[in-house]
Formats: structure tokens, C-alpha cells, sequence
């Protein structure tokens, strides 16, 4: 029925963006958050993400970008010239609101094949809720959408101030 996927990498590559596309066509709510590529600290990683961006908003995946600086339920200040950009670091997935994931892998094929990864699965009505609950609120007032246009291109919708529409 549900999928949410919070990863700071977020790369599903062709068969993982086939995947998704799919469910979200069957009818299953899926919903990816991840790093804007101004919150990024891998523009490489990104553009593995970006490459499937048109055609996963397309199939109906709702696709979330996290701003810089993003701060849910707080008002936007002026970073100091020192701070560090915000940026999601986050690796969990929740299914149909009962089934959680949480651990150190990334949603991408090096963490796939090359790294050491560890996580739980956990089986938790609760901290699923807790963990949606907060994905609602970062979809609300952090992130940015990335919406489909129709006849092509792409625009992000959001509370924080967003990167131009562009066409894909």
C-alpha cells in the first residue's frame, strides 16, 4: 500500500527506478526523499538520481528534495558564513506503515556491491508512524517537490525558495 524511502544517496538505477515506477502505477503510494543537489555532498551521487527524476515524477513516485538549510516547524534564518549546509544523512525505508528499515546503506549500487553495510528491519506500527509523521512534516514545510509537468520538463514546489523549472 506504502513506501517510504528516506536516502541521503539516493540512486536506484535503471531496474530500481523500473521498480518503483511500477508500484507507484499499480496504485502504491511511494514516497522518496532525498538531498536537493544544493544539499548534496556528492554531486556525483545526485546526478545518478537525476538521470530517473522525470520518469519516476511521471509514474506518480512523489519525489522530495531536501533544501540547504532546511528546518521544518522552524522559521528560515540566515545561516552564519561557518555553518555547514543541511543536509540529510538518513537511510530508512517504511513499509505499508508497519515495517521499518534503519541502517548505515545507501540507496545506491556501491553501497549495494561494494560496501559494508549494516541496518534492521524493524516490525513496529509505532516508530513506523513516528518516522511518517515526520516525512509528512519535512513534505510540508523542508522539502521540496519535484513535480512532473505535463507535455515534459519538471518544477519543484515547496516552502523554501526553489531552483528555476527546467526541462527535461
Amino acid at each position: 500500500q506504502s513506501l517510504d524511502l528516506v536516502s541521503a544517496y539516493f540512486v536506484p538505477g535503471d531496474e530500481g527506478a523500473s521498480g518503483l515506477a511500477a508500484l507507484a502505477r499499480r496504485g502504491v503510494q511511494v514516497r522518496v526523499l532525498t538531498n536537493s543537489l544544493a544539499a548534496t555532498d556528492v554531486a556525483a551521487a545526485h546526478v545518478g538520481y537525476a538521470r530517473h527524476r522525470a520518469g519516476l515524477a511521471a509514474a506518480g513516485v512523489t519525489l522530495l528534495e531536501l533544501p540547504p538549510h532546511a528546518a521544518p516547524g522552524k522559521p528560515a534564518r540566515r545561516p552564519q558564513l561557518t555553518a555547514a549546509r543541511a543536509s540529510l544523512h538518513a537511510k530508512t525505508f517504511v513499509v505499508d506503515g508497519h515495517t521499518v528499515f534503519i541502517g548505515s546503506m545507501n540507496l545506491d549500487p556501491r553501497s549495494t556491491r561494494l560496501n559494508t553495510e549494516v541496518g534492521l528491519v524493524v516490525h513496529s506500527p509505532a516508530l513506523a508512524a513516528r518516522l511518517r509523521e515526520r516525512l509528512d512534516l519535512l513534505a510540508r514545510e523542508g522539502a521540496w517537490q519535484v513535480r512532473a509537468i505535463p507535455g515534459g520538463g519538471l518544477r519543484w514546489d515547496g516552502a523554501a525558495p526553489a531552483p528555476a523549472t527546467v526541462d527535461t
